[in-house]
């Protein structure tokens, strides 16, 4: 493995992940030991940017956190256990861009992904009114909301 070019590695579950720079962009690797005990590639993906994996918050949910000129760009790997392969998480309701750097906070059936945005689309806004937060909620390796919300009310809905 070339080891210059590595940007982020990361354990998730029992599988290795590992982002390499490529001349236009990223690959992600993900890795798992087969009946061998030898690492296997199981998943090859390209991104635009990536600059830290989180496999730790969830067994079900690779996080990957790209970057933009600004703004972060999150996406997500999903393990399906049924056949115990990796997809790219797919759902028009997230929306990973975010204009100051996410949030991602554990509930005890899942996690939830904040991300951030203002009203004029950019990442210096002063004006903490014009700030929203977008709120998904992920269980048991779904995704079971998504709410906007006012950036500073954001922490009193996640109250119980």
């Amino acid at each position: 493995m070339d080891t210059a070019k590595v940007s982020a590695v990361s354990r998730w579950g029992d599988r290795l992940c590992v982002a390499r720079r490529t001349d236009d962009g990223y690959s992600v690797s993900v890795y798992r030991k087969d009946a061998s005990k030898r690492l296997a590639n199981i998943y090859e993906g390209r991104f635009d940017g990536v600059y830290q994996m989180d496999g730790s918050a969830s067994d079900a949910f690779l996080i990957i956190y790209g970057s933009s000129a600004v703004a972060t760009q999150m996406s997500l790997l999903r393990w399906n256990y049924e056949t115990q392969k990796v997809e790219e998480f797919k759902d028009d309701r997230f929306d990973g861009d975010s204009r100051m750097r996410p949030e991602v906070l554990g509930t005890p059936k899942g996690f939830r992904i904040l991300t951030f945005g203002n009203l004029h689309d950019m990442g210096n806004e002063p004006d903490e009114s014009k700030w929203y937060a977008i709120i998904h909620t992920f269980q048991e390796g779904h995704m079971v909301s998504t709410k906007k919300v006012p950036y500073l009310k954001r922490f009193d809905l996640l109250k119980p």
